[in-house]
């Protein structure tokens, strides 16, 4: 799920590649593939070794076409959103309400934040006062030129049941908004991060779920929730998932099962 939003009427244009609205498209980074993952490495402490080649051989008993999705550390931990910025020498342009979830033991926090000359939506997640950035540094770039901070419409949705054993599932999705002659262009974005406590931090592996632009003519009309993507874990099995749409799109991950692949430590 996304930033809702109110319609039930003329859809200009549905998930489309994303920006075909609004003209924000060009910013959009581009789509993050199921191999690839969001967050950086906590600084001092280099990469994480990749796994083994014989661990990342199919198992047995996975269901045919299993993919491996390659799992990194994120940056952290952080006790709050202010000690993240803090950390970069940034500044926080926006807090968003939707991003202040818990979910059992997990706890979330995000919002806009200006660093290293650039403004990008963050999001941190974790235990209370351990948080873990797990958007990646490439994620939700916000433009502060030609935009402002609040018309990125962040959220976040926490999800521990039905994920393997130890995970935590987390979404992250921005709505950019903008008024036009024709009514209100969104353009979303969003990503699903499948995490998890490992060596010391936090691991987790991405997938691009959500992608696509459309008008809104009438704000007057009830909310509706644009559907996406569901990734839930196959039989309890561990590190093994199952990725389906129930509104799939250009440039998001592919259907499928994926093995998520830990880093090893060195």
């Amino acid at each position: 799920m996304t930033c809702r939003v109110g319609w039930s009427v003329l859809l200009v244009c549905v998930v489309m590649a994303a920006g075909a609205c609004s003209g924000k498209g060009s910013e959009r980074p581009d789509p993050v593939s199921p191999e690839q993952v969001s967050g950086d490495v906590a600084p001092g402490e280099g990469a994480a070794a990749s796994a083994p080649e014989e661990e990342r051989a199919v198992h047995q008993d996975d269901p045919e076409g299993t993919r491996p999705a390659e799992a990194k550390m994120v940056q952290g931990p952080f006790a709050s959103l202010d000690a993240f910025a803090e950390s970069v020498s940034g500044t926080i342009l926006s807090r968003e309400e939707d991003c202040e979830v818990t979910e059992g033991p997990w706890s979330a926090r995000g919002g806009v934040v200006s660093f290293d000359g650039a403004a990008r939506h963050v999001l941190l997640v974790g235990a209370p006062g351990a948080l873990y950035r797990v958007s990646g540094p490439q994620d939700f770039p916000v433009d502060t030129e030609l935009s402002t901070p609040d018309q990125y419409e962040g959220r976040a949705i926490l999800r521990t049941a039905s994920v393997p054993p130890g995970y935590v599932l987390i979404e992250h999705s921005v709505d950019f908004v903008d008024a036009t002659q024709s009514g209100m262009a969104h353009d979303v974005l969003g990503y699903t991060h499948l995490c998890r406590e490992h060596l010391g931090g936090m691991a987790c592996a991405s997938f691009t779920t959500k992608r696509g632009a459309y008008l809104i003519y009438d704000q007057e009309l009830p909310d509706y929730e644009m559907p996406n993507a569901v990734i839930k874990d196959v039989e309890g099995r561990e590190s093994l998932v199952e990725l389906f749409y129930m509104n799939g799109g250009d440039g998001m991950s592919e259907q499928g099962f994926y093995r998520i692949i830990l880093p090893q430590e060195q």
